[in-house]
Formats: C-alpha cells, sequence, structure tokens
C-alpha cells in the first residue's frame, strides 16, 4: 500500500511561504516529519507538488515526487498521486498536519474493505478528507469532478460508498484535535511548536 502527500508547493495565501516547508521546533520541515512518521507504514510515498523541484532533496527509492499538471487544489493533486501508484489502496495526506498518527494509520488500513472506496475519519461530524485512504475506484469521479471544474475535495463523498470511522474509535490513538492539527495561519504555526514540545517531553497526543 502507498501513501500520497499532498504539498502544493506555493505560498499559503494566510501564510505568505510554503507550509510543508515551514520549520517545527527542532528545525523539521513540517514536510519531512509526516514522511518520518509514515515511512515504516508504506511501501512507497508519493509527494505531489505544483513544485516539485521544491522537493527533489526528498527523492528517493522508496519518495517519488510528482508534478501537479492541473494546479487546481488538493482534488487535482489526488487525482494526480492515484493515476500514477500501483496500489489499489493509497492513504492521502495534506502536508500540513505533523501530528499524524502512524498507529491509528494502521488501524484506518484494518478497516478497508471491497464494498468501500474510501475509508474517512469523522472528528466532530467533520470529514478528514486529506487524511483518509481512497480506492483507485475513485479516479474515474475525481476526473468528473475535474471535467465539471468543482474542486472541493469533499464532492468526491458524494460521488463514491465510504466508511467512515467515527470519533469513538480515533480517540483510542489520540486527542483527535492533535492527531488532525492542521497549519493555515502564524498563530496555528505557534500552537504546533507548543504542542510538539510537549510531544517531545513526553506528553503524547495528550496536549489541546
Amino acid at each position: 500500500m502507498n501513501a500520497i502527500i499532498l504539498a502544493r508547493g506555493e505560498k499559503s495565501e494566510r501564510m505568505g511561504k510554503d507550509k510543508s516547508l515551514i520549520m517545527l521546533s527542532d528545525n523539521t520541515p513540517v514536510i519531512k516529519k509526516s514522511i518520518e512518521i509514515i515511512s515504516d507504514v508504506f511501501s512507497e510515498i508519493f509527494i505531489v507538488s505544483v513544485h516539485p523541484e521544491k522537493f527533489v532533496f526528498y527523492e528517493s527509492k522508496k519518495i517519488k515526487i510528482i508534478r501537479d499538471s492541473f494546479a487546481c487544489g488538493p482534488l487535482g493533486a489526488m487525482y494526480v498521486g492515484l493515476s500514477c501508484s500501483l496500489s489499489k489502496h493509497n492513504f492521502v495526506l495534506a502536508c500540513d498536519m505533523p501530528f499524524i498518527s502512524p498507529d491509528f494509520i494502521s488501524f484506518m488500513i484494518e478497516k478497508i474493505e471491497d464494498k468501500y472506496d474510501a475509508v474517512v475519519p469523522e472528528h466532530n461530524g467533520f470529514a478528514e478528507v486529506l487524511h483518509a485512504i481512497y480506492s483507485k475506484n475513485v479516479v474515474l469521479s475525481l476526473e468528473e469532478l475535474l471535467q465539471q471544474r468543482q474542486y472541493r475535495v469533499r464532492k468526491i463523498l458524494e460521488k463514491v460508498k465510504v466508511k467512515y470511522i467515527k470519533n469513538h474509535e480515533i480517540i483510542k490513538f489520540g486527542n483527535p484535535d492533535v492527531l488532525f492539527f492542521n497549519i493555515n495561519t502564524w498563530m496555528d504555526m505557534q500552537r504546533a511548536k507548543d504542542i510538539y514540545g510537549k510531544i517531545k517531553a513526553g506528553d503524547f497526543y495528550d496536549t489541546c
């Protein structure tokens, strides 16, 4: 099974720089932290970006860098990544989620069933579509959305069969607010550094 990290490589409108390359407290880029966490879980990792040259440093036998030729947000990047991967199921991850849990991801993998096209965590009624597993079966639906210029990723959930993982299952692996924490603003970045410091000190996933 493979993983696909969506790293657009563009400057965030709210932060003025590429979120995936922002440093955490130990000068580790956010995307590098994600790679380290999932490296032992998946056979291959694809980094999909409109600026692949920014990520060539991470390229290896296991890590492939792919150009996002659509440049229309995560939906197009998902289509590119899923089209390139030879694995039937793929874990799709946003590049700005530094506190993901390999144990929870492994739990998600156990939930894969042939009758479902996607396995998606749902936290407080919010589907975490960029921390989810998708079957190659969704590629045609993604293509239809691209042709219709409907670029909201959640639209895909209306077109495919989804297995949702509910909050009572998620909390067994830690605080969902931390597991799915993503960085959108400089305030988020400061909070991420605070959380990271607590995790390093041994308060793993217990912080809010």
